[in-house]
């Protein structure tokens, strides 16, 4: 990992602005609900129309930075990943050009193609989306669970535990889905590498007559990605449905124990229990982007090539 981090040296202002440009809009993003907290229970109980308005614009400019910031975040960052894609690639195929005769006979060509197309275009998303959601979701959910801990600290105590249970089981199922991604990559090189050798040497099949016996060979070799697919699908699966689960529960949490210490007296207002809650679920959101889709397979990827 130390040496995939060196791969964002030339591309560091991109980098530094991607991850600056994140921080002000995850701040944003926990000031809006603030503002129309105080708009709902202070400036519309006055009936102050200049109020509104100037607090109406300052949400319509704050809207507007974010708009601009994310665009240039996705655009910059997209940027700068393809451009550590393309640099991998090129340094992944001069180190294969450099190796011995030897290692030519010993692996296939259809296995050298994937881990220079397919397995480096995995890492793509996760360089530029990896720093920025991550920052993004730290803050929004830090604030989230601090704005949680100063209207009641025992109810900030249980989301957070929710939170630690939660990210305690995804780093053991990670584990297990590495494993599953591994085969399927390698059951996707032998695939290339059947379709390759037959396509290479279709007129010397077509001689012979062959064609049924190369389709079976590919036939077998597409089944068998197939089943390795299906185990990696059933493991995003469980991923998916266990965070959306964790994100019902934290709500149903914060709902029962947040109207349980405002009956108590311990707690004022029901206003910034929704408030937390809402910031907290679009954050889970975004964190199933990191756990789930192509990130589980970069991150093999890397740590399978030592990167």
């Amino acid at each position: 990992m130390k040496r995939f981090g060196m791969c964002y040296a030339p591309y560091y202002k991109s980098l530094i602005f991607v991850i600056m440009a994140s921080v002000v809009t995850a701040g944003l993003e926990i000031t809006f609900p603030m503002i129309v907290r105080h708009i709902l229970e202070v400036i519309l109980p006055a009936r102050d129309v200049v109020r509104l308005g100037a607090a109406a614009a300052l949400l319509l400019g704050m809207y507007a930075v974010c708009l601009v910031l994310t665009y240039f975040v996705y655009s910059r960052g997209r940027g700068m990943g393809v451009g550590i894609e393309n640099d991998l690639r090129c340094r992944l195929f001069r180190h294969i050009e450099s190796m011995s005769f030897s290692f030519f006979d010993d692996v296939k060509t259809g296995q050298l193609l994937a881990r220079i197309i397919s397995d480096i275009s995995e890492i793509g998303d996760l360089v530029f989306q990896l720093p920025n959601l991550i920052m993004v979701c730290l803050i929004t959910m830090c604030g989230s669970a601090f704005f949680l801990f100063y209207i009641n600290w025992k109810l900030g105590a249980l989301v957070l535990f929710l939170i630690a249970m939660k990210t305690i089981g995804t780093i053991f199922l990670n584990k297990r889905m590495k494993k599953t991604f591994i085969a399927a990559r390698e059951m996707m090189g032998n695939l290339s590498a059947q379709a390759m050798e037959s396509l290479n040497a279709i007129r010397l099949i077509q001689s012979f007559g062959n064609e049924k016996l190369e389709y079976d060979k590919f036939f077998a070799a597409s089944c068998r990605f197939m089943k390795s697919q299906r185990r990696t699908f059933r493991y995003e699966a469980y991923l998916t449905s266990s965070i959306i689960f964790f994100s019902n529960a934290t709500n149903l949490v914060i709902i029962a124990f947040g109207a349980y210490f405002i009956m108590k007296g311990e707690m004022a207002l029901a206003a910034p229990v929704r408030i937390g809650r809402k910031l907290l679920k679009r954050r889970v959101r975004q964190m199933r982007m990191i756990l789930y889709g192509r990130f589980p397979m970069g991150m093999t990827v890397l740590s399978e090539n030592g990167a």
